[in-house]
């Protein structure tokens, strides 16, 4: 109800650079918009098919099993989607490729590798084929990504500007009871 949803991609040979100059030139034309309540922009969208996961490591633990799916996205898709923050932050401009690497991880995340415990500020290791390490600065609420009848799983997200994706899904929430009225203008934008 009150979104708007479409994909957009560059091509495959596109940098991380111009990735980022897109997405955030994208997200800032859209937020201008008459209607227009909130934008982000994430790798995959609930329930869109497709997923994807990353192996990493929780520093002085001994378990070797972790892993998490992952999902890149802009400071604003949390509030366009409705995915409430539990603890924590979300995503901020600050989140670039020159600052520490922020995660934000869902409830099931905390619940799997850190139940019970404050995960604000702690770190997970080895993460992804680069090893990087990421700092927890945010909790958000758990989202059905691989389907309705499944639970929610582990996931982590990160920010575009630290994390790149080529193609991405671009979500719009409007108060406008029929959002299709915007595709004209959002196709301008784009």
């Amino acid at each position: 109800t009150h979104l708007l949803v479409f994909n957009v991609g560059l091509s495959s040979t596109s940098t991380p650079e111009q990735q980022d100059a897109f997405y955030h030139q994208v997200v800032e034309r859209l937020r201008t918009l008459p209607g227009v309540q909130a934008v982000g922009a994430v790798s995959r969208l609930p329930l869109a098919s497709g997923n994807s996961s990353r192996s990493f490591t929780v520093p002085g633990s001994s378990r070797k099993d972790y892993e998490a799916d992952i999902r890149v996205s802009t400071p604003d898709y949390f509030r366009a989607m409705r995915i409430p923050l539990l603890q924590g932050r979300t995503f901020t401009e600050s989140d670039s490729a020159g600052s520490f690497h922020a995660a934000v991880v869902n409830e099931a995340f905390v619940q799997d590798f850190f139940p019970g415990q404050d995960v604000i500020g702690k770190s997970i290791a080895d993460f992804g084929p680069t090893a990087d390490r990421l700092q927890i600065v945010g909790v958000v609420g758990s989202v059905r990504h691989v389907g309705l009848e499944s639970s929610p799983r582990p996931e982590i997200q990160l920010p575009f500007g630290q994390a790149h994706w080529p193609s991405s899904f671009v979500v719009v929430r409007t108060t406008l009871s029929d959002p299709t009225l915007l595709t004209g203008s959002v196709q301008n934008a784009v």
